[in-house]
């Protein structure tokens, strides 16, 4: 199976922002089978990535959803006996029921998810101030 196009894509960029010569770096991936990054396998464009020092994408979302998570915390959405963890059960239960768009957190997409932040620190400040 050959390399997928968001692999190459991935590679390519790692090479241009090393400024490395493409054709020596895939002949050398390739024991000498090629220098098209075409012609890579899914294996030797992972084993490439992996070399490059590619990094994992982290999830966009995830910063925004630690605030919330965070605030949860703050707000003592916690396990009843295990004061430091959020239960996501009861946190999902109120934001199905008062989140602006009626879902669980993980529903929420990245366009979505600043109003709803806004949202939970608004919830946060009535439960800090009780107002």
């Amino acid at each position: 199976m050959l390399a997928t196009t968001p692999q190459k894509t991935a590679i390519m960029t790692l090479i241009r922002r090393l400024g490395l010569d493409k054709e020596q770096i895939v002949e050398a991936a390739t024991n000498g089978r090629t220098t098209s990054l075409r012609e890579t396998t899914l294996e030797e464009a992972r084993q490439l990535l992996d070399k490059l020092g590619a990094q994992p994408k982290e999830d966009p979302c995830q910063k925004m959803r630690d605030k919330i998570y965070s605030m949860a915390h703050q707000m003592r959405w916690t396990i009843p006996g295990q004061p430091d963890k959020v239960d996501i059960t009861y946190m999902n239960q109120r934001l199905v029921k008062y989140g602006y768009l009626h879902k669980r957190l993980h529903k929420y997409k990245y366009n979505e998810l600043p109003k709803l932040v806004t949202q939970v620190e608004q919830m946060l400040n009535h439960y800090l101030t009780g107002k």
